[in-house]
């Protein structure tokens, strides 16, 4: 008949228990992980932000003129800079993530 020493069992308890506190310590918690990805994402908001900008304010300058050929001829260029420089990097991009992931 085998007995358990109770010091051999503490102890394996307690290395069980310090490799599980060493796991948890070595893992990065939630907001660790926010903050790591919102400092990533801050350049792409920039750019974003940017490029809002730029539409709108052509817009709002060229429509205090008063002339609405002008204004037409804004919102087209608009128009035109999103249908051939923005929106094929935007697909591609969207492309990209798919193989990656």
């Amino acid at each position: 008949m085998s007995s358990i020493n109770p010091v051999d069992g503490e102890s394996e308890l307690a290395a069980a228990f310090q490799d599980f506190t060493k796991s948890i310590k070595d893992k990065p918690n939630f907001w660790q992980q926010f903050w790591e990805t919102t400092l990533l994402a801050i350049p792409s908001v920039i750019s974003l932000l940017f490029q809002f900008f730029a539409e709108n304010i052509n817009t709002y300058f060229v429509g205090h003129l008063s002339d609405s050929r002008l204004l037409a001829g804004v919102g087209f260029g608009n128009m035109t800079i999103n249908i051939i420089c923005i929106a094929p990097f935007l697909g591609l991009n969207g492309g990209i993530e798919t193989f990656v992931s």
